[in-house]
């Protein structure tokens, strides 16, 4: 998920800055970034200004004093954070959203693979995209959806969950390309072609977790997949998904 540390095109210019030293528009873009990153919340603690930051009390007291930051115990906090940046709360909660959504697409594809049942195409064309109607006679969409991750071995790519207007957005506004563009994803995962890779990316996924290693022991540093218990890399695992 892209976290940037948001700047109004007006910052040059605006009152607050007018006559402001480059020490102290040097310290307010580095600590944004900071912030941003670490999600502080834009809490900046007086050790990081010194020692990550390589500014100074003096420096971070120009900012008080021009109301773009405030004084607060053991540091200094910007003015207004919330408003403009994504607070650690509105990330954390939107990376579980994330993750519960991978979890659910990758268990209905494993009840579907499982079951030998595969979406039908009735009503897509192989790309995703809705055939003529009487609404859209050339059967042409204002936002089409481009192709943009290869998946070895289905034989297709998975089209992206976001239209291109919106690709890049991590909170993209209510729009009828993206959604069109997701169901197009969704129907893609559900598909029983692209179980072997879900369960490819899921292995990639759990190797961040020490608890996911695998149950076997035989190798060292291998990890299985959440759902199934089998690792790609383990020849124990393999037999048994081959047999599968």
């Amino acid at each position: 998920m892209p976290i940037r540390f948001q700047v109004d095109p007006d910052f040059y210019d605006h009152p607050k800055t007018t006559g402001m030293s480059d020490a102290a528009f040097s310290l307010w873009v580095r600590a944004g970034s900071f912030s941003a990153a670490k999600l502080t919340d834009g809490f900046v603690s007086e050790d990081v200004l010194v020692h990550t930051l390589r500014s100074n009390v003096e420096v971070a007291e120009e900012l008080v004093a021009r109301g773009l930051w405030r004084r607060t115990r053991g540091g200094f906090r910007y003015h207004q954070w919330g408003d403009r940046n994504l607070t650690k709360e509105r990330v954390e909660n939107d990376r579980a959203s994330d993750r519960q959504r991978k979890r659910s697409s990758r268990a209905k594809a494993k009840a579907q693979g499982d079951s030998g049942f595969v979406r039908p195409d009735a009503e897509r064309t192989p790309a995703g995209i809705p055939p003529e109607s009487e609404g859209n006679p050339d059967g042409i969409r204002a936002l089409s959806v481009s192709v943009s991750v290869s998946v070895s071995g289905s034989g297709q790519a998975r089209p992206p969950a976001r239209c291109p207007r919106h690709i890049d957005d991590p909170y993209p506004p209510n729009c009828g390309g993206c959604a069109e563009a997701r169901r197009a994803a969704e129907a893609f995962d559900s598909t029983a072609g692209t179980r072997r890779a879900l369960i490819s990316e899921a292995i990639a996924e759990a190797r961040a977790d020490p608890r996911q290693r695998c149950r076997h022991g035989v190798e060292a540093g291998l990890f299985i997949h959440p759902d199934t218990g089998k690792s790609a890399t383990c020849a124990h695992c393999r037999r048994a998904q081959e047999a599968s």
